[in-house]
């Protein structure tokens, strides 16, 4: 497997598309056929056709996707779900339809581009004017839409494996008892381990099936514990669950990556990826309950039942303590200036003690939760009656101590991987210096601006939630609409079990659309937690209802165009100065100007942010400013939107509407024109 890092792909697929164009204009220069200009206006003519067509197809369907009521969007999935229930293999079969027209669709148009390049060279020279013109910009848009076919599927873009890979030597019960596992699931041998992540799953990795097993969980389960689970793992590739999964998967991340963050160029494939997608994203949602249930038949066939429910049970309570939040963790950890060399001990040690205290909690959960609407697996309770077990433990004990030895070094893998963080510092900074540093200053000046309340409420959460349930009532006493507080105030009311914070939440909703998808999610899953179907049914009402509401509102909030009424801002000069040196300090010399102004529409109004960038920011470095932006907007008082551009956007249309929207610019030399477009231009018109 080729695996490039993205600027070693770009230049691949780069000099690959140059060796196809040289190698269509060489068979032109040897196999000369009959001269026919006939030929090329018809390539011409189907070429864009296919691209206009493509173009115009993909942007209404994924409008309409776009619009479509979330009522309808439900029965859509709804619908769909049931057809998996009734026949996986139906679903199956369609995908993989989908999968092998996007091949051969491909394949089309990569030569489809090619026989556009072979026409336009021979004809390269000819002395009409119109066709001359006709055939150079059917050679650079054939070139162009070569590179983006070739970039699309050049390089398979496999799962990267996990970075500590175990060894048989070091780990030999932990192989024997996979391999036990396998054999019993009527899987292959060829298996190859990985330490990581929470819990464990396995993946298709060229001839390898591949597991990944988390520290924590490994040194939670004992020998017998772990082979049920793996029987569980190898019964999915005995499906051919994994199989099939990467393979799509592969192909759909593709298609994304294409699609949403490499634009710079345009293959006639964009109704193909969005069909593909859309149709991917239903079978994966629809069928993986399906898969689990087939996986779990398996163990109950041929393995012991009551360790697997045993197994099952100790990974869900541990997804509930990384579910639930746990500043303690971070207290723990990060009070050190540099990192701990015992982390994963530690974790295990604070995750232990959690168990002991919420023990009846975390049963009650288990024994009562209802199924979600969008799970991947069925709910612990569902399956512990499936396999016909009465009831589990969390405190099953290993009494191997050569197996022992090996958990523990699966800890040490942990601290291992903690200790080579490369920003623990940045880390620590945010978890812990700056939550006890505004701890420290509340309670020597309680009296601060809103903004800083509603981030000092944020730190006590879970540290002392009295203090901070304080804090935000009194952010309320001053704004009793302030989304902000009524959200942080319900989150914690649901975190203490407490289903007083579901009204809290819903009022937060109807005053900011932004806080549409947390809350939601947050309140549907404290509903599904703790068993209360009535208010879970009101929850798929609300969600319905507060969420098309919040889409419609960032369907017309979320952007700007020409035909928007933007006017120029009324921020006061001291709140203004505060949030562009903020900004400012923020992009640390990234930022190339920031604008403002006001956009209304009917009754919204919202003042918007444009962050103007210089062309040449990483993506991941503007990805981390706009975040630390739009939280640090969020907890004000006004209403902002925020949005990035490049200098080398269409921006200047902004200037004509809003006079003065320019707040803050850094000072720099214009940039010269770009003279590969000028040139271009000169030998499209046969100037050059």
């Amino acid at each position: 497997m080729i695996v490039l890092n993205p600027k070693t792909k770009q230049f691949v697929t780069f000099a690959l598309t140059i060796i196809l164009i040289l190698a269509s204009m060489f068979f032109a220069v040897v196999v000369k056929p009959p001269e026919s200009a006939i030929v090329v206006a018809i390539l011409f003519v189907l070429l864009m056709a296919v691209i206009a067509a493509d173009l115009v197809l993909s942007t209404r369907l994924i409008k309409r996707f776009n619009n479509t009521k979330l009522v309808k969007r439900r029965e859509i999935l709804e619908e769909t779900w049931d057809k998996a229930g009734i026949d996986i293999k139906a679903m199956e079969k369609r995908i993989k339809r989908y999968l092998n027209t996007c091949r051969l669709l491909h394949v089309l148009f990569v030569l489809l581009c090619m026989a556009s390049i072979y026409c336009s060279v021979i004809f390269l020279d000819t002395d009409i004017f119109v066709l001359m013109i006709m055939i150079r910009i059917l050679f650079l848009l054939s070139s162009f839409a070569l590179w983006g076919l070739v970039s699309l599927f050049v390089f398979k873009n496999k799962q990267e494996l996990p970075k500590y890979e175990l060894s048989p030597k070091e780990y030999p019960i932990l192989f024997q008892i996979a391999k036990e596992a396998a054999q019993l699931a009527g899987a292959g041998g060829n298996i190859r381990i990985f330490a990581g992540e929470h819990n464990i799953c396995v993946f298709r990795h060229g001839r390898y099936d591949c597991i990944q097993i988390g520290e924590i969980i490994g040194n939670l389960l004992t020998k017998e514990e772990m082979k049920q689970v793996l029987v569980h793992e190898f019964a999915h590739v005995y499906n051919n669950h994994t199989r099939l999964m990467n393979k799509l998967g592969n192909t759909a991340y593709n298609f994304y990556l294409h699609e949403e963050e490499d634009m710079t160029c345009l293959p006639p494939m964009r109704t193909v990826a969005f069909l593909f997608n859309r149709e991917y994203y239903y079978y994966s949602i629809c069928t993986r309950q399906v898969q689990e249930a087939e996986a779990d038949n398996i163990v109950k066939k041929v393995g012991d039942r009551q360790s697997f429910v045993n197994a099952i049970a100790k990974s869900a309570a541990f997804s509930l303590f990384c579910e639930l939040p746990c500043p303690h963790l971070s207290i723990h950890v990060f009070e050190s200036e540099k990192p701990i060399d015992n982390y994963g001990e530690v974790y295990l040690d604070i995750y232990l003690k959690y168990l002991e205290k919420n023990e009846n909690l975390y049963r009650k959960i288990l024994d009562n939760e209802l199924p979600g609407f969008l799970r991947t697996h069925p709910i612990f309770r569902e399956r512990k009656t499936f396999m016909e077990v009465e009831d589990f433990d969390f405190h099953t004990i290993e009494t191997d101590e050569e197996y022992k030895k090996e958990q523990k070094k699966l800890l040490g893998i942990l601290s291992k991987a903690f200790d080579e963080l490369d920003n623990y510092s940045e880390i620590r900074h945010e978890y812990y210096v700056k939550r006890f540093g505004a701890i420290k200053n509340y309670e020597e000046n309680a009296n601060q601006e809103v903004h800083t309340l509603l981030e000092t409420a944020l730190y006590f959460e879970g540290v002392d939630n009295e203090k901070a349930k304080k804090i935000l009532k009194t952010v309320l006493e001053k704004d009793d609409d302030n989304s902000n507080a009524l959200f942080s105030l319900g989150r914690i009311l649901l975190y203490e079990f407490d289903k007083r914070g579901i009204e809290y939440i819903y009022k937060a909703i109807r005053l900011n659309e932004k806080l549409a998808q947390p809350g939601l999610q947050l309140t549907g899953r404290f509903c599904e937690m703790t068993g209360l179907e009535e208010e879970l049914e009101e929850h798929r009402s609300k969600f319905l209802e507060l969420g098309q509401e919040a889409m419609d509102k960032m369907e017309v909030m979320s952007g700007i165009s020409g035909k928007d009424t933007l006017l120029p801002h009324d921020l006061d000069k001291d709140t203004l100065d505060k949030i562009v040196q903020f900004i400012t300090d923020t992009a640390d010399g990234k930022l190339g100007s920031l604008l403002l102004f006001k956009k209304v529409a009917g009754e919204l109004q919202s003042h918007v942010f444009v962050l103007v960038f210089p062309p040449n920011i990483k993506k991941k470095d503007l990805d981390d400013i706009c975040i630390k932006v739009h939280n640090y907007l969020d907890l004000r008082i006004e209403h902002f939107i925020l949005l990035r551009m490049f200098q080398t956007d269409n921006v200047r249309w902004i200037y004509r509407k809003v006079k003065n929207c320019e707040v803050w610019s850094r000072k720099k030399k214009k940039v010269t024109k770009n003279i590969v477009k000028i040139l271009t231009c000169f030998w499209v018109f046969g100037i050059v």
